[in-house]
């Protein structure tokens, strides 16, 4: 196990809070059948957020938002 000292040091909190949460909120409401990686070239080309898909999953699921393929 490297020490502390020696580990890239990351910031493991999401990137998407207050304002940004909101967009995401309005992108599922507007087409709640969208991709998460739709969700992920929105948030990119708009705020230039850059987020991976599992982070998006993982926002998803703690504001309740949830998307549904239409058939």
């Amino acid at each position: 196990m490297k020490s502390p000292q020696n580990r890239k040091e990351e910031d493991r909190r999401s990137k998407i809070k207050g304002k940004n949460e909101e967009l995401v909120k309005a992108i599922v409401r507007e087409q709640n059948d969208i991709y998460l990686r739709e969700i992920k070239e929105k948030l990119q080309e708009s705020k230039e957020i850059k987020v991976s898909v599992s982070s998006l999953s993982r926002t998803l699921k703690r504001l309740d938002l949830g998307r549904k393929k239409k058939l």
